[in-house]
């Protein structure tokens, strides 16, 4: 057996076993916005690690070359659907489950007040 042959299997498998981990965790995890995280990363690097895999296994040919515009491709728009996926869902009301930790991440007199600046809300005629 190649090398070339013996990398690529490893791509394979590794890339199977990426997408398998991500089917699992989405239907394991409790909310919307936990499922969110192995859809997107774990069928990122599963289609990476496949497509890897079969330019391993071609060569350095043009067939190469489009599979690394595929490979770039899926590595800007799948976290990028993913992340407008989920601000979707949270500007249109949908909440995590009760009992996970949310984080507040707004920034307003809270972040403010703690760097000790005063926040005014604009011109007031006083």
């Amino acid at each position: 057996m190649e090398i070339k042959t013996i990398l690529t299997a490893i791509c394979l498998i590794i890339g199977c076993l990426f997408i398998m981990m991500a089917a699992i965790g989405i239907v394991r995890f409790p909310d919307f916005f936990a499922r969110t995280h192995p859809a997107s990363k774990g069928d990122t690097l599963g289609q990476a690690f496949i497509l890897l895999g079969l330019m391993i296994y071609e060569g350095l040919t043009l067939i190469t070359f489009k599979l690394l515009v595929i490979v770039v491709l899926v590595l800007i728009a799948n976290p990028t659907a993913t992340f407008f996926l989920a601000k979707a869902a949270d500007v249109s009301g949908v909440r995590p489950e009760k009992g996970i930790k949310e984080i507040d991440l707004t920034v307003g007199e809270d972040a403010a007040s703690s760097t000790g600046k005063k926040v005014s809300g604009g011109d007031s005629a006083s």
